[in-house]
């Protein structure tokens, strides 16, 4: 490299530069224009058309730019994701398109939830949007945020080559995020990185949620013939299982016996511990209260209770109606070890089968 002076003096008289001095110059002026003049990034369009109040657009925008390990999201950006999600009659079905002007024609891809999970789909989404937009990164370089001149010599120096990087500019966007951005609750994603606007950090994915449920319900067993009657719940979901107590009442079903009749219902209360996977949920059933009976039409009419007590196993499946509401469907299999009985004149009238069925269709909310 020449002198101060003897480089002053040179070009003040206008000489040239060799060929040799020219080419290196001209290269490292490209290079310091494409540092500093980077392209526009990519432009996030969302459409949510499912009713159920899937992700918001800053959350799903946010996890895709955590698992990317930087934001490539721009309003002005020649590159779009079109990102749309919409009710089907199996569930949800989320659709991205990537329209790229580098390359010829849009890429699609759809994604669908059969079990109508917003959670379980916005995950599914921000993943294939991460892949999409660091696909199109190799064909053109992804925006990176300002960042104070003296990060870059705050940071430690790495052993090896490393290209220049004009301006304090680094390649941290080619670095992994630390961990993966997890979903909490239906519709909401979130990071475990701290949002800039907030020093708090992000919730945990397993953030309990209360609710409650009432149900319509048919059973056989527990009282002659076939009854209907009614029950209402209060639970607790977690991440993958969920805990419930419930009320149950039968409407008496009578039954003929002699000159007279019988008339049995339960009362019951049922502790339910489930395991929950893809809108279904499998679950233990515990239940004890009282079988309560009465006679009517006899010389002398009685009435009268007694303990019954079941163990058993539910098999429930919920479908979304809208964010806090939902539909349910299950079925109950319960085991009576306690062979319950009416009497009539010193002689059982009728007693409890071994087992009994209950199919039942309900609503559930969740809150807060």
């Amino acid at each position: 490299m020449l002198p101060a002076s003897r480089f002053g003096t040179a070009t003040g008289r206008g000489a040239r530069l060799p060929a040799a001095a020219a080419l290196p110059l001209a290269l490292a002026l490209v290079a310091r224009t494409a540092v500093a003049e980077p392209s526009p990034g990519v432009r996030l369009v969302y459409f949510d058309r499912s009713d159920a109040n899937c992700p918001a657009e800053p959350d799903l925008r946010a996890a895709a730019a955590a698992r990317l390990g930087y934001d490539p999201f721009a309003p002005t950006g020649k590159s779009s994701v079109v990102v749309t999600i919409t009710r089907t009659a199996r569930g949800l079905r989320g659709e991205i398109r990537v329209e790229d002007p580098s390359r010829e024609g849009a890429a699609s891809r759809s994604i669908e939830s059969s079990s109508g999970d917003c959670a379980e789909l916005g995950k599914a989404m921000a993943l294939a949007i991460s892949i999409a937009v660091d696909a199109m990164s190799l064909s053109s370089p992804m925006p990176q945020e300002p960042r104070p001149p003296s990060a870059s010599r705050d940071r430690p120096a790495t052993n090896g080559p490393r290209a220049a990087r004009p301006n304090g500019a680094t390649d941290e966007h080619l670095v992994p995020p630390a961990a993966e951005p997890e979903l909490q609750g239906v519709g909401s994603i979130a990071s475990d990185i701290p949002r800039r606007s907030s020093g708090a950090s992000a919730e945990p994915p397993d953030t309990a949620r209360w609710y409650l449920a009432v149900h319509g319900l048919t059973s056989v067993g527990f009282a002659p013939g076939v009854t209907a009657g009614g029950a209402l719940g209060a639970g607790w979901l977690g991440q993958g299982r969920s805990f419930e107590i419930e009320g149950r009442a039968d409407y008496p079903q009578s039954t003929p016996h002699g000159t007279g009749s019988i008339r049995v219902w339960p009362l019951l209360v049922t502790v339910a511990p489930c395991v929950n996977a893809r809108g279904w949920a499998f679950c233990g059933l515990g239940r004890l209260g009282r079988l309560h009976g009465s006679g009517h039409g006899f010389a002398v009419d009685r009435t009268g209770s007694s303990v019954v007590a079941t163990v058993g196993f539910r098999l429930a499946n919920e479908a979304i109606l809208s964010k806090p509401l939902r539909f349910r469907v299950f079925f109950d299999l319960d085991w009576i070890p306690t062979n319950n009985s009416f009497d009539v004149d010193g002689r059982s009238a009728w007693a409890t089968s071994t087992w009994a069925v209950s199919l039942g269709l309900g609503l559930t909310t969740r809150f807060p």
